[in-house]
């Protein structure tokens, strides 16, 4: 018992001190945010359709679909949003970028969150995760890549262990296996819920003009009147079910391949329990410079992320040439300085071969350079920092099951820290 003690007070001083030393970070992400000359890309695109489904046992369950009539290349994804958001707040800006990249995309309000349902009884994310199967039944898209972000992370976890079948890949993002071990996040999320009925009594033009500095200016006009459709109640015990949430016990029994995106400036969730999180999952990390409200202070930077770790998930090359042979593109030599799509591709594919390349923008700079050279040393090609025609070949010709770092064997509340970082 005494050890235990122990190691919970070394966890809880370890996530203070996390929580700290990323506070100022965080902060500045959401100031450049706010003096951002530009807006956010798409901020004038519709949403997509939104449908009422009714759901046997559930409800009327509200729901955004890109693809009402079945579709998506590349298969379909379900977002889960947040606590205190909702699915549009949380996702608007990437429906469209993912529903260009070949997806059908799914996203569901929590209950209590937006348009979710008002059932009776306490909020439990065993239920949330109850909703989004009973919904999947009724769709019936076949197996689909779950995307959860922070709560919606861990309804993800409950739902790829509860309905295998379901699921396809997970995609993890800001997220942990557990909020109960600290005594410091437990205090944050019922924090949180205090705040968010604070909100509920600030004006509305005040929400407004605040969303508008977040995104210089460019906030939709929807934005501020999304976040005030939650049920005050729900999500004040949301934010106590976090507090209790705990998957150590039964997480390394989730089998479906999946990816971790952690944001190491991370308040709410430090990033030693997103590394946690993916060592327990025998997932990759991809690690980007971001804070909790990454999903409204650099969209562009979660949704290259996101890109990346479905590229691990369920890569395009599996879903759209199905028993056929990747190739190499055309030999077109990349160097630092360069940018575009193909350095994005490139940086996808070192990073699905686990070499560390940043995140995935479409730039090639030091960190680029860097993941070339240590993939060309372990390839034994000439170690040039540039990616030539026997790069891109050696690139393709990695398996994509090399980037699945190995299942931990320790006890579930010994998990270590993940020893391969992808991004």
């Amino acid at each position: 018992m005494r050890p235990r003690l122990v190691g919970d007070v070394v966890d809880a001083v370890q996530g203070v001190a996390e929580t700290v030393h990323a506070l100022p970070r965080a902060a500045g992400h959401v100031v450049r945010a706010a003096t951002a000359s530009a807006g956010v890309a798409g901020h004038d695109q519709p949403l997509p359709p939104g449908l009422i489904i009714p759901v046997p046992g559930r409800g009327e369950m509200f729901v955004r679909d890109t693809h009402p009539q079945g579709g998506g290349e590349r298969g379909t994804l379900l977002l889960l949003h947040g606590w205190l958001a909702a699915s549009d707040t949380n996702w608007w800006s990437l429906y469209e970028p993912l529903r260009q990249a070949g997806w059908r995309v799914l996203a569901v309000d929590a209950r209590g969150h937006g348009r979710g349902l008002r059932a009776h009884g306490a909020f439990r994310l065993a239920d949330c995760a109850e909703d989004c199967a009973a919904l999947l039944r009724v769709l019936a898209p076949g197996p689909v890549v779950v995307v959860g972000y922070s709560m919606g992370g861990a309804i993800a976890q409950i739902l790829a262990h509860r309905d295998p079948e379901m699921v396809r890949g997970l995609v993890l993002v800001a997220t942990a296996a557990e909020w109960r071990a600290a005594p410091q996040l437990r205090a944050a999320w019922y924090l949180m819920g205090a705040m968010q009925l604070g909100w509920r009594l600030t004006p509305r033009r005040t929400w407004s003009e605040l969303m508008n500095l977040m995104y210089g200016g460019k906030a939709p006009k929807w934005f501020a009147g999304e976040l005030a459709r939650g049920a005050p109640w729900d999500i004040a015990e949301a934010g106590r079910e976090m507090g209790r949430y705990d998957a150590r016990g039964w997480l390394r029994e989730v089998r479906v391949p999946a990816a971790v995106v952690a944001t190491n400036h991370d308040v709410l969730v430090p990033i030693s329990r997103q590394r946690t999180l993916a060592r327990a999952l025998g997932a990759p990390v991809i690690e980007i410079d971001a804070g909790h409200l990454v999903a409204l202070t650099n969209p562009r930077q979660l949704n290259g992320a996101i890109q990346g770790a479905l590229e691990i998930v369920a890569p395009a090359s599996r879903s759209r040439r199905r028993g056929t042979k990747r190739s190499p593109p055309a030999p077109i030599v990349l160097a630092r300085g360069d940018h575009g799509e193909d350095v994005a591709d490139a940086q996808r594919l070192l990073s699905a071969a686990g070499d560390s390349c940043g995140q995935i923008d479409g730039i090639f700079g030091p960190a680029t350079a860097a993941a070339v050279s240590r993939f060309q040393s372990a390839k034994r090609l000439r170690v040039t920092g540039r990616i030539d025609r026997a790069t891109w070949t050696a690139l393709f010709g990695v398996p994509r099951s090399r980037v699945r770092a190995a299942r931990a064997e320790l006890p579930p509340e010994k998990f270590d820290p993940p020893e391969l970082l992808v991004l």
